[in-house]
């Protein structure tokens, strides 16, 4: 685009110029370095694990005390503990890779996905975890054929 530009040099004297003006791309965001755009491309496979554990409670007095009670005595009903964690989807059938400190003895593990990966909840089951590593992978209970997107890692 040429552009013809009025220059003022004395209250008597103008010059003219014509000037060539580029069109330039905007600079890109300084913020969005490697770690953002690495973070972006895994976001949709990363997930919230949220476990609920039932405890049964153990007294030792229960037997004399039902004895004692009769009928009247009520044993405690199991506390629900509840665990949060995250995770990853290693397989488009629905894998997911996180801490066995999250998944352990729990009686139902919930999984949500990111936003970006859909938003909905699935149950999941515990295929394999290790104390040793703190390692566990669930398997999203999901209708057959669907498929998930799995944060791709190095060959």
């Amino acid at each position: 685009m040429t552009s013809l530009i009025q220059t003022k040099v004395h209250p008597q004297v103008t010059i003219w110029k014509l000037w060539q003006v580029h069109a330039e791309t905007p600079p890109a965001d300084p913020r969005r370095d490697a770690t953002v755009e690495t973070v972006a491309r895994v976001m949709p496979s990363v997930v919230n694990i949220a476990t609920e554990t039932l405890v049964e409670v153990r007294d030792p007095f229960e037997a004399m005390l039902r004895d004692y009670w009769g009928p009247y005595y009520r044993r405690r009903p199991p506390t629900a503990t509840y665990s949060l964690g995250s995770g990853v989807i290693i397989d488009e059938a629905g894998y997911v890779i996180t801490n066995d400190h999250v998944v352990r003895r729990a009686t139902r593990v919930t999984v949500t996905l990111a936003e970006e990966g859909g938003g909905k909840d699935y149950e999941a089951e515990v295929v394999r975890g290790t104390s040793r590593s703190d390692v566990a992978v669930l398997k999203l209970k999901a209708p057959a054929g669907e498929k998930f997107r799995a944060a791709a890692f190095a060959a």
